[in-house]
């Protein structure tokens, strides 16, 4: 059995085609064992099902509310997984 890496950055878009992300995702499983974004959407369901762990990120710069838009994001996406 291959090892595979622990994770990658992953991103293709904010709204990809569905037919592409799930490409994406199934090349990336071949090789990693989680993926990281800068949110729980729109890759979060689709990456388990390719066995993927997802570990969410935000991007915290110096808007605060921009800031806050994005910590509550991860809070509810915590809460719903």
């Amino acid at each position: 059995m291959t090892e595979k890496i622990s994770g990658v950055c992953f991103s293709i878009g904010r709204n990809p085609p569905t037919h592409l992300a799930e490409q994406a995702l199934q090349l990336v499983a071949q090789d990693a064992e989680a993926i990281r974004t800068y949110s729980f959407e729109p890759y979060h369901d689709r990456a388990l099902r390719h066995g993927l762990k997802v570990v969410p990120e935000c991007w915290i710069g110096n808007d605060m509310a921009i800031n806050r838009a994005c910590m509550d994001e991860l809070i509810a996406g915590a809460k719903k997984y």
